[in-house]
């Protein structure tokens, strides 16, 4: 359901980033503009990064669950609890998951390269500049 929304964070985050990366880079080190923008640049990275950090513990919390589940008392349970519960920790096998648009997963990976593109973008536009 969120998908199109992280999606649209994703590159929101990615094209603010740049923008403040070049903006700051034309103003001298010390004016107010330059704080500003790196004031900017920063909760910036900070709310993509926490965005990731929770996507990543929904993800490491997933793969956790199948031996969760391995160590409840299973042993006195019914037949019917066993077959849901081998079901369960089959599906289990695959972690779960927040996707960027369905493209990339929600993880810390993602901060990085989302900082790792808007430095690419950075770049463009200073040659664009130039």
């Amino acid at each position: 359901m969120f998908n199109l929304m992280i999606l649209a964070q994703t590159l929101s985050s990615l094209f603010n980033i740049a923008s403040c990366l070049f903006t700051a880079a034309k103003e001298p080190v010390g004016s107010v503009m330059f704080f500003a923008t790196l004031t900017y640049f920063l909760s910036m990275l900070i709310e993509f990064a926490l965005v990731c950090w929770f996507g990543s513990e929904i993800t490491t919390a997933s793969e956790e669950l199948m031996f969760a589940l391995y160590d409840i008392d299973w042993f006195s349970a019914s037949h019917r609890f066993k077959k849901s519960l081998l079901l369960t920790m089959s599906r289990m096998q695959r972690p779960i998951y927040l996707s960027i648009g369905k493209f990339f997963p929600l993880t810390l990976k993602a901060t990085v390269s989302v900082c790792k593109a808007s430095f690419s973008y950075y770049t463009v536009f200073r040659r664009v500049e130039d």
